[in-house]
């Protein structure tokens, strides 16, 4: 049986120790298996990282009043969605997206939200991001 720990919204500038010491907790695995650590976070490769997070920001208001996902805001802390968002050029979420890895995330989620002004800035935003994730990928 594979055991996986979820900590979504927890921004790659949280200590190493908070996903390794998760990761290696013995209630979470047996010798034959190793936790999966999946990061889920909100990400856009966009130059104005104001605009970013603003979008970020309105892109989940409605998880700003659930309790669950501000007890995981507080354990990365920080207050709302724009504060844990990957954001920035294609380099910057890149070496933040392998920070992540760095830490002991085995999966990474990204949750690719849109950043622009028109509908055509917006979609390529996101179609930017797309080819950057497949690149990472591999």
């Amino acid at each position: 049986m594979q055991a996986y720990c979820y900590r979504a919204a927890t921004p790659p500038r949280r200590p190493r120790r908070r996903i390794s010491s998760t990761a290696s907790s013995p209630r979470l695995h047996t010798a034959a298996t190793a936790p999966r650590v999946i990061a889920g976070l909100p990400v856009a490769a966009h130059d104005d990282l104001a605009q970013a997070r603003a979008a970020a920001a309105a892109s989940a208001v409605s998880y700003g009043e659930m309790p669950n996902y501000q007890r995981v805001l507080a354990l990365g802390g920080v207050k709302d969605a724009a504060g844990a968002a990957i954001v920035g050029s294609e380099a910057t979420v890149a070496t933040q997206l392998q920070g992540l890895l760095d830490a002991g995330a085995t999966d990474i989620w990204a949750a690719v939200f849109p950043v622009g002004d028109t509908r055509e800035t917006r979609s390529g935003s996101i179609g930017h991001l797309t080819e950057l994730l497949r690149e990472l990928v591999g």
